[in-house]
């Protein structure tokens, strides 16, 4: 009878032991911090954005349809590290290992004041993985939870899908050129800088008869940047000498893009001391025209508008609407050359904000460990997408206008800049 007893006492005691790693396996982390900087599905970006949390989740409301998979892109920082992420789709009942998992130390979140520096080893997450595949994807506007699993086998519950749905795919979304781009200087010129993904910048150009356009700024993208060329209303591409430089600067600012993308020594193009010239436009008479300036892909079978130029080139008498005080005829700058102003880049990624006032590009999470307006913490909404916007003054914007009317183009100019 005393065994018995006994028994009865030590198998509650042993039973209550031998589920203690189960029990701790199932704790989430309550401190940490991430970004979502961009979604990727079927191998091209679905949305670029800046979504910064502190210990909450964060819920995309957008309707997500893939054929393939779907991934995100980004980092997350806590104490104890990231060694894979997991996903579930009935609600978290049950949970599924993400494919081809892959994590990346994230140096510059250090730097940009994130705590929990003892998880920045594994921080970072990249394009194409930690795939979830459509296959898991049981019915229409399903949702799907995203939890990381750490490297002391807890979890941090930090992403949520309210709406994905998995389509039979048209076998084009590989092909898809995303990129981005920015123009640091260009000679004489009002620019709108483009703060959204795929899009060109535009700007408007005055230069005197015999002059050329000179520009210096970057490219990245999927498909690589190879070189720049040129055309004029339209005619065939013409070529641009350089010179090239590697920008490690942009390729830190975006790690979506990738060297063996072909991302490597021609990401930027133009010097401060030397900016890249489009030698016909000396050949152009007095007039307007379109100057547009492509980025050819890695592999040089594809180009894509990296900057699109409203030109008007004049004569003796002056231009009809000058984007800046007319030069003097001794002045270096009149034929085209740009005059050095300073000695280090004007548009490195850290100082972009200069050109995007809503500061919607993608970057480290802010200091003081608050979200911007597309991810609060503790708030719903997802992160939407770029929205372009424009700055400058009065002066500029009226200029662009004028020289809009007289393509006989409409042009709306508000609050923000110019609209077209």
């Amino acid at each position: 009878m005393k065994k018995i007893i006994a028994a009865l006492i030590v198998l509650p005691v042993f039973l209550s032991f031998a589920t203690l790693p189960a029990t701790a396996a199932e704790e989430y982390v309550e401190e940490f911090r991430f970004a979502i900087e961009y979604v990727y599905t079927d191998g091209r970006m679905a949305l670029q954005c800046q979504a910064v949390n502190g210990s909450s989740m964060f819920t995309f409301t957008q309707e997500f349809e893939f054929s393939e998979w779907i991934s995100i892109g980004g980092w997350m920082a806590n104490d104890e590290g990231i060694a894979g992420f997991q996903f579930s789709v009935d609600d978290g009942e049950t949970w599924q290992d993400a494919e081809d998992p892959q994590f990346s130390s994230r140096k510059d979140l250090a730097a940009a004041g994130v705590e929990y520096e003892s998880g920045h080893d594994t921080a970072g997450f990249g394009a194409g993985k930690n795939r979830i595949p459509a296959s898991a994807i049981t019915g229409d506007d399903s949702e799907l939870l995203i939890r990381a699993v750490t490297l002391e086998g807890n979890y941090v519950g930090f992403v949520k899908f309210a709406s994905v749905s998995a389509v039979e795919g048209s076998g084009e979304t590989d092909n898809e050129i995303v990129y981005n781009t920015f123009i640091d200087d260009l000679d004489d010129a009002m620019i709108r800088i483009p703060s959204g993904t795929s899009a060109p910048a535009e700007a408007a150009v005055e230069i005197r008869e015999g002059g050329v356009i000179a520009l210096r700024g970057w490219t990245v993208s999927n498909v690589g940047i190879s070189k720049v060329v040129y055309t004029v209303d339209g005619g065939d591409a013409l070529e641009v000498e350089g010179p090239y430089v590697k920008r490690p600067d942009v390729m830190g600012q975006y790690p979506i893009y990738t060297e063996e993308q072909g991302n490597t020594d021609r990401v930027g193009y133009g010097t401060v001391d030397q900016f890249m010239k489009l030698p016909a436009i000396k050949d152009l008479k007095v007039g307007f025209y379109d100057v547009l300036v492509l980025a050819v892909s890695a592999d040089g079978n594809s180009t894509f508008p990296i900057i699109e130029i409203e030109l008007e080139v004049y004569g003796e008498g002056g231009a009809s609407t000058p984007t800046a005080a007319p030069a003097d005829t001794d002045d270096p700058d009149s034929s085209g050359e740009p005059v050095k102003t300073t000695d280090e880049p004007s548009g490195d990624p850290s100082q972009e904000a200069t050109a995007d006032p809503d500061n919607t590009q993608a970057s480290p999470a802010a200091p003081d460990g608050k979200a911007n307006e597309t991810g609060a913490p503790g708030k719903s909404g997802g992160c939407k997408a770029f929205s372009v916007s424009f700055a400058g003054p009065a002066a500029l914007c009226a200029a662009w206008v004028l020289v809009r009317k007289k393509k006989g183009e409409q042009t709306d100019c508000g609050r923000k800049g110019c609209r077209l």
